[in-house]
């Protein structure tokens, strides 16, 4: 094996490529260099015509994963990375949410776009806007993201976040009452997931819209032609009511979320040792025991064991896994090629298969 090979697989496939070399020491130094680039936020302002030093920051990230490598749920494939759900849709769901706020005239509060870098290497963009915030953060009354909004099926829309405040849930429902959509509450689960968090953690009341994961996510076919153009037009109305009643409303009091006592915090960065490569359902109900699922990814571990949409994952080797964080600690701590015992509730009934788990990726 030569040197250059073993590099291509290893940068093609973003794993090592190990192998024996039987009665052979060898010593050496290995120096690392950190290349450092320069990227940018983006960000609009939309003046308010009564408290103008209020603000309503409105979000999504621009970034996505270029080449893929070790972000990609097509591992060992080369091949550009388009993201037009992921965040393609929330990018231009943002700007048409811009043209028809400013078409309407002032809103009473101040209204900040933001298109954030950097969401998919660990709220990058997003860490840096609070962190070097462009108006005193005590002013931002609240922030909407949206992110992966392309993709709506059967009129439903996750909303995550409402509990965040406790004028929320009016204002949702009053929306959801002349909205073509019907909203689906993301809850806890989904809420270290996307640039709504590092607000969040500001304690900065916040709505996070989401369409859902598919079987496209993180994986070249991620493509406009896949797009609900219509979905994303009605989000975009839903989004202007919704973004129209905060910068009115009274300010709202931040409520804390309750997150469950065996998490360990966290962001998106987490890195996986393994993947199961199921697509869990956010919107299920929180007292569900277990991870629902809608569906699994081609190819994938979970898709030849014999999983499918509406399956509750409850047991993965000896772990009993009771809610996405179980299944989050698991992937963190199994070991590639392992296999291992899966249990699922499926229409009532338990259901018994083998699992062979495949390497991980970046959370």
């Amino acid at each position: 094996r030569d040197l250059a090979t073993l590099q291509s697989q290893i940068d093609e496939q973003v794993r090592p490529q190990s192998f024996e070399l039987k009665n052979l020491i060898l010593r050496g130094q290995v120096k690392l260099r950190r290349d450092k680039v320069a990227v940018r936020n983006v960000l609009a302002y939309l003046p308010g015509s009564v408290r103008t030093d209020e603000y309503v920051v409105v979000g999504a990230h621009y970034d996505h994963l270029g080449w893929g490598h070790s972000g990609s749920l097509a591992q060992g494939i080369r091949a550009v990375h388009n993201g037009a759900d992921d965040n393609a849709s929330g990018t231009s769901a943002v700007l048409e949410l811009a043209r028809q706020l400013s078409a309407a005239g002032s809103p009473d509060r101040s209204v900040i776009l933001a298109f954030f870098t950097g969401e998919e290497w660990g709220l990058i963009g997003s860490e840096y806007f609070v962190d070097h915030p462009p108006v005193p953060l005590d002013k931002i009354v609240a922030m909407v993201n949206l992110d992966m909004v392309g993709r709506v099926r059967n009129d439903t829309l996750y909303v995550g976040g409402r509990e965040s405040a406790a004028a929320f849930d009016e204002i949702l429902n009053r929306a959801d009452e002349v909205s073509v959509l019907q909203l689906k509450t993301f809850g806890l689960r989904g809420m270290q997931s996307s640039d709504h968090y590092t607000f969040a953690q500001r304690r900065i009341p916040h709505l996070f819209f989401f369409s859902g994961l598919h079987a496209d996510y993180h994986r070249p076919s991620d493509d406009p032609d896949r797009i609900n153009y219509r979905g994303i037009a009605e989000v975009v109305d839903l989004a202007e009511q919704v973004v129209s009643e905060l910068a009115g409303m009274p300010r709202q009091q931040y409520v804390a979320a309750t997150l469950p006592a065996d998490h360990n915090g966290g962001g998106t960065t987490r890195r996986f040792r393994v993947s199961l490569g199921v697509m869990p359902d956010y919107g299920s109900d929180e007292s569900t025991v277990g991870v629902r699922i809608t569906g699994t990814a081609p190819g994938s571990p979970a898709e030849k064991a014999g999983l499918r949409d509406g399956d509750i994952i409850v047991q993965l080797g000896e772990k009993k896994i009771e809610n996405l964080y179980d299944l989050m600690d698991f992937l963190g701590r199994a070991s590639p090629g392992q296999e291992v015992k899966i249990v699922i509730q499926r229409n009532g009934e338990y259901v018994e298969s083998r699992v062979v788990l495949a390497p991980g990726r970046r959370g």
